[in-house]
């Protein structure tokens, strides 16, 4: 099934190229008919200016779509508020520069000069409704951000996830060093939720996620996101964030909210290149991005090519190893025929006489790597649509990304008995590299009426893969005939969707919206090669002289560890928009999703704002939001190397990971896995104060029960596990379960100022702010086994888990940034304040905080010509640095791993890089 799937995206895309080509032919590729200004119409001129300035347009398509330009003559000017005059007043029309990216187009009310006025909340949401009836942020029931292509570029961040971070106070992301799918993709999130409690959509099409799931102690446990790193900057028109709850409207997983991308309709050429590195002389990126639109059917449809290429040198900020090398705690006992005044005198002699050996045998101490994962990155992507008659349009987008990235894990000292080897008699550092591969292609037909339904039929496929080696390390099981490079396999996730939409403006004041979706899920596990997962250890060996089996690191998925699974849902919704009064608007929308495994849910939403006046609105959402469990929490199993404290001892230790399905758990009692279900409580004020000066306050309440988690790792000291134990050949086990019931609540506050001073002169002064706490509520205090017995919540869910869901991510975090622009100058300063994280331990002893800090961003381009723009600037102008981790004593140095790493693995504010320096060249063709 999936094969045919595949087959006919293969077939579609042919179709598509053919299609392309055949409108640039028959556009006349020889002998091209140019379009003279005697018969444009308005609608075509706005949407040449639209994709020149990177600007969009609302208006009311019966005041504008009837008016033809005569003898228009088309201006060459730079400055678009002028060319809008000149242009719409004498046809008896005005607009409004309501921010750097939205105008409106209204009839003009009187034959004034028109201002340019800039920002206030009338900028332009979709997003939130399928009515597709546009609003100004003053008209919408919900909480909308809208950010243009030209803000994210601002920051000088190298990949989405990050422009994303500097820009909106309610997003989150951040880098982390060895860390596995961490490493390679990172942890995104809203509201300081889950990363898969954040919906991804492209032109308002779901996006997939990524097929690993994220198993290590880091924001994000136990869950798979959506690798934005995949999406080019360049290819992005603007970003929509819908700060509330949507499951309603677009079905499973948006609880903390939406992203939609939209991508850019230009119809030019533009190259861009940056290139920059840290002020340590390490992470060394330089990314590229080629971007060229042609036009279709005469200049009424388009298509646009974005081709992207990055690379980014491995960052290091690990520090000289303080710990045993040689020896280990337990040769102290060697000791015994020696009087020493204190314990702490004999630990100290066995560290002086392993220190000798460190310099008898040349050990470096400095060889560990933590910081940024080494990577090159290529993608080609697509946004296209022509115009088949007056109503109906075809349309498709899509892309291909390939990340190759080379991750690093812990040193593995030859003290380590279980994973050591002959071969690396000095211990060894495994390396990881990796492929991480997306493709995406979407399709459909849209009707878009005055009068009548408007309506959406499309297509969405969608196909992540990571593939995933090991080298320099050893299969410890198999001595000296072990291999140093390993393929160890890794997974695919696809998903096909077919989609019908419909809306309808009913009367004055309600309109209308109805639709179904389908969706085909597949997950697949790819069987490593048979050294990366054999256990060679001899029958009988004594527990303490086992060797660890499989690819020290990673090892590989084992045959009886590969699937290829299935999962099928349909949806339906509808929505309605009542406008109840010239004030007061009212939404409701209802969702009932089938699942092939689980079963049905329904999702439901209502939303009011009323207009205190022209300038203020309060409003507020009540919503029923879900998220099923994924494929992957339902079907990963593997035997995993993790490197973590027992008994306050760190070392390696093999966990087996098994299924949710999996007979042992079931036998054990075990619950199959439940969607994740959340009512959404939301109220806010937007406003105006004036032309140029707005704000938006937003207070929300989320309460997520059923929220699935990766368990405790349970081992033998839960009596019932050993036989499981020792049959599996590992130390620990874990699984997914509906442990816990978590409840969130936060403010978030937005206030913008933005005038014009004269036609060379202008200032933006943006702020955002982000406050929110989430508390942990166990909603499993204990599971019953089978034999009558329990594993306490403590084991369930430890401790150290709840830190991550409670204290990872900064509690506030503030965004104030200053645009100035003088003639073809442009200057910006950022500050970024990220509160203060915290990490716990199983033992509170052992809990550390880490201080909230301003991360200082400053900026400079400079239009040299028509075409060309340079640009130059700074990141973390000031070279902070998050708070060190603090040890508790200098005998014991496991929190650092033997002062390895200065850095938390598992609370991050803004990464540990330092200053970042770069420079750019924008040049349009």
């Amino acid at each position: 099934m999936a094969r045919k799937f595949i087959s006919g995206v293969n077939l579609y895309l042919t179709g598509i190229i053919l299609l392309v080509i055949f409108n640039i032919f028959s556009n006349g590729a020889c002998g091209q008919h140019k379009l003279t200004f005697q018969d444009q119409t308005l609608t075509s001129e706005l949407d040449f200016l639209s994709n020149k300035f990177k600007v969009s347009f609302v208006y009311d398509a019966a005041l504008i779509n009837s008016v033809k330009l005569s003898g228009y003559t088309r201006s060459d000017s730079h400055n678009l508020d002028l060319i809008l005059k000149n242009l719409l007043s004498q046809l008896n029309l005005s607009f409004k520069k309501i921010s750097d990216s939205q105008y409106i187009i209204n009839a003009a009310i009187d034959q004034q000069e028109v201002k340019p006025v800039t920002m206030n909340l009338n900028e332009v949401a979709v997003l939130g409704s399928h009515t597709k009836m546009p609003r100004t942020k003053l008209q919408t029931a919900l909480p909308v951000d809208i950010f243009n292509q030209h803000i994210l570029l601002q920051t000088g961040q190298p990949d989405l996830a990050q422009m994303l971070h500097y820009t909106s106070a309610s997003f989150n992301s951040s880098k982390y060093g060895i860390n596995n799918v961490a490493s390679y993709a990172e942890q995104s999130t809203l509201r300081g939720m889950g990363p898969d409690q954040l919906l991804i959509l492209i032109n308002g099409k779901r996006r997939h996620n990524i097929s690993a799931l994220n198993l290590n102690n880091t924001i994000g446990k136990g869950t798979a996101g959506t690798d934005l790193s995949a999406i080019p900057a360049a290819l992005i028109e603007r970003i929509e964030i819908l700060r509330d709850g949507a499951a309603a409207q677009y079905g499973s997983d948006a609880i903390a909210g939406i992203i939609n991308i939209v991508l850019k309709k230009e119809i030019r050429g533009f190259y861009t290149t940056q290139a920059g590195q840290t002020l340590k002389g390490d992470g060394f990126y330089t990314q590229n991005n080629l971007s060229y639109g042609l036009p279709l059917s005469s200049g009424k449809g388009f298509i646009n090519f974005t081709l992207n290429y990055q690379y980014q040198q491995a960052t290091n900020r690990a520090r000289a190893y303080k710990g045993l090398v040689y020896n280990t705690v337990s040769d102290t006992s060697k000791l015994s025929s020696i009087t020493f005044p204190t314990p702490a005198d004999k630990l100290n002699e066995n560290k002086r006489r392993d220190d000798l050996l460190v310099n008898d045998k040349g050990f470096k101490r400095n060889q560990s790597q933590y910081g940024d994962a080494e990577f090159k990155n290529i993608a080609l992507w697509f946004n296209m649509e022509t115009p088949l008659n007056k109503e109906w349009k075809f349309y498709s987008f899509g892309g291909f990304s390939q990340r190759k990235a080379v991750t690093f894990g812990f040193y593995r000292f030859p003290n380590i008995y279980s994973a050591s080897s002959v071969l690396f008699p000095n211990g060894y550092l495994p390396e990881f590299p990796a492929v991480l591969t997306n493709r995406s292609l979407a399709a459909g037909f849209k009707k878009v009426s005055t009068n009548n339904w408007n309506m959406d039929f499309s297509a969405v496929y969608g196909y992540n893969k990571l593939n995933s080696d090991a080298v320099n390390t050893v299969n410890a099981s198999m001595g000296e005939l072990s291999p140093l490079n390993f393929k160890t396999g890794g997974t695919i996730l696809q998903q096909g969707i077919l989609n019908v939409d419909f809306s309808k403006k009913i009367t004055q004041g309600i309109t209308f919206a109805a639709g179904a979706e389908s969706r085909l899920e597949n997950y697949q596990i790819i069987g490593g090669e048979k050294a990366s997962y054999l256990n060679v250890n001899p029958a009988g060996t004594p527990a303490n002289l086992l060797k660890l089996p499989g690819t020290n690191g990673r090892p590989g998925f084992k045959p009886e560890e590969q699937l290829n699974k299935y999962r099928a849902n349909i949806g339906v919704y509808a929505e309605a928009n009542l406008e109840l009064s010239a004030k007061t608007l009212l939404s409701v929308a209802a969702r009932y999703e089938r699942y092939s495994d689980f079963g049905g849910n329904l999702s439901g939403k209502i939303a009011i704002r009323h207009k205190l006046d022209e300038k203020f609105s309060i409003r507020g959402s009540l919503s029923r939001n879900f998220r099923a469990p994924s494929l992957q929490q339902v079907y990963y199993q593997q035997q995993q190397f993790q490197f973590f404290q027992k008994n306050g001892q760190s070392d390696v230790y093999l966990v087996q990971h098994f299924r949710n399905d999996n007979p042992i758990l079931q036998q054990l009692g075990v619950p199959k896995l439940r969607p994740e279900t959340s009512f959404n409580l939301s109220t806010g004020i937007a406003g105006s104060i004036n032309s140029s000066l707005s704000f938006s306050a937003d207070f929300y309440y989320i309460p997520i029960h059923n929220r699935i988690v990766v368990s405790g790792r349970l081992d033998s000291s839960i009596t019932i596990l050993k036989p499981i134990l020792t049959h599996a050949a590992v130390t620990d086990i874990q699984f997914f379960i509906n442990a816990l019931d978590t409840y969130t609540h936060g403010i978030e506050l937005t206030a913008n100022y933005a005038a014009i001073f004269d036609q060379q002169q202008s200032l933006t002064i943006n702020g955002t702010a982000a406050f929110n706490q989430t508390r942990v509520k166990m909603r499993v205090t204990s599971l019953p086994l089978s034999d009558g017995r329990n594993i306490p919540g403590s084991s369930l869910l430890p401790r150290l888990d709840i830190g991550i869901i409670e204290k990872a991510q900064p509690a506030s975090k503030m965004i104030l940034s200053f645009a100035y622009q003088l003639r073809a100058f442009n200057f910006l300063l950022r500050n970024t304040y990220f509160g203060k994280v915290a990490t716990w331990e199983n033992n509170p002893a052992f809990d550390q905080s880490f201080g909230g800090k301003v991360i200082t961003d400053l900026q400079f381009s400079c239009r040299i010509s028509r075409k060309f723009t340079i640009t130059a600037g700074c990141n973390n102008l000031f070279n902070i640095y998050p708070d060190e981790i603090k040890e508790i004593n200098a005998m014991n140095t496991n929190l650092s791993f033997g002062g390895q790493i200065p850095y938390s693995r598992t609370a991050n504010q803004f990464g540990f890089n330092g200053m970042n320096y770069y420079t750019g060249l924008q040049y349009y063709f």
